[in-house]
């Protein structure tokens, strides 16, 4: 997420026609984000749009996210990426950012909902050595992504003891940490 100027200056709102134009901006040049909102310090949003209503939601489908950890996060100053769920086969989060003044004060939160599809594409068909692969998985274990012989997107991989390792922040660089075990084929592989 990255933080943009949301207001005019010290006080000065820049108006929901600028924050409909702003948003519908990001929103058209960044096919990634299926969801973009600016979100009042009250938590009620002010401009909301997405892939079925392009030019923002009527106002009274607009949310109230005071609520919302998303919300209270970047209201509080600081950058929040939630946890990485599942539409179909797409993985997305929600990221979302402060919006401050020119003064530097938060005066409204900018949310977004995020396609991580991309990742998806990139390691689909990554490929270690002759039999290793590449998958992403997140801080529970699901895969996110991963490549053609790995395990299925969406599967817990959480109960191998090689992701629980890396969940809880080891790495295997360097040869000491290398370990061999087999894979989700049931093939001999180093880690």
């Amino acid at each position: 997420v990255t933080q943009i100027g949301l207001e005019a200056g010290e006080g000065a709102d820049i108006g929901i026609e600028n924050k409909s134009f702003i948003l519908k901006r990001i929103f058209l040049s960044n096919p990634a984000i299926k969801e973009i909102a600016y979100v009042g310090l009250s938590g009620k949003e002010e401009v909301r749009i997405n892939e079925l209503n392009s030019n923002g939601v009527s106002e009274e489908n607009l949310r109230d996210l005071s609520k919302d950890e998303s919300f209270i996060a970047a209201r509080n100053g600081n950058y929040y990426m939630g946890k990485v769920y599942f539409e179909g086969s797409n993985p997305v989060a929600m990221v979302s950012s402060p919006g401050k003044n020119t003064s530097g004060n938060i005066v409204s939160v900018l949310r977004s909902k995020v396609s991580l599809a991309r990742i998806q594409s990139i390691l689909h068909g990554a490929i270690i050595g002759g039999s290793g692969y590449v998958y992403l998985v997140d801080e529970r274990g699901t895969v996110i992504a991963g490549g053609l012989d790995g395990p299925l997107l969406g599967s817990n991989a959480g109960n191998n003891e090689i992701v629980q390792y890396l969940i809880k922040g080891n790495d295997f660089i360097g040869p000491e940490k290398q370990a061999r075990y087999e894979n989700f084929m049931s093939d001999e592989v180093v880690a």
